[in-house]
């Protein structure tokens, strides 16, 4: 729970944030028990963090960014300088006002661009 909370505000995965939390349990365990049994559960939890990864993540490395804002001009052109993607602009309508209210920013992004784009 800890994890899928702070890859919302981190720029890592779940399976690497679990990863991290049992290296360290792993180092403390190689001191108690022996550092082989040790380096075995890291290389095993490795691979399951990169297994978890592509399962919550799926094996498309690529993403879909839609951003609602009022400002999209400065959104879009930060995308555009940042990353070096085009951006498509949509209209947006509020659906249960009706009202005209922003544009919406639309973009494809890497996995590697997402951290990027969440600065």
């Amino acid at each position: 729970m800890f994890s899928i909370y702070a890859t919302k505000k981190l720029p890592i995965s779940v399976g690497e944030m679990v990863l991290g939390i049992n290296v360290v349990i792993f180092i403390a365990s190689g001191f108690v028990f022996t550092w082989e049994a040790a380096l075995y559960s890291m290389i095993s939890y490795f691979i399951a963090s990169k297994v978890m990864d592509i399962v919550i993540e799926g094996l498309n490395d690529s993403k879909s960014v839609m951003v609602i804002t009022s400002n999209y001009q400065v959104i879009s052109q930060e995308i555009q300088d940042r990353l070096g993607r085009g951006v498509t602009l949509l209209h947006g309508e509020g659906g249960y006002s009706g009202q005209e209210t922003k544009k919406l920013s639309f973009c494809v992004i890497t996995r590697i661009e997402e951290s990027k784009l969440k600065k």
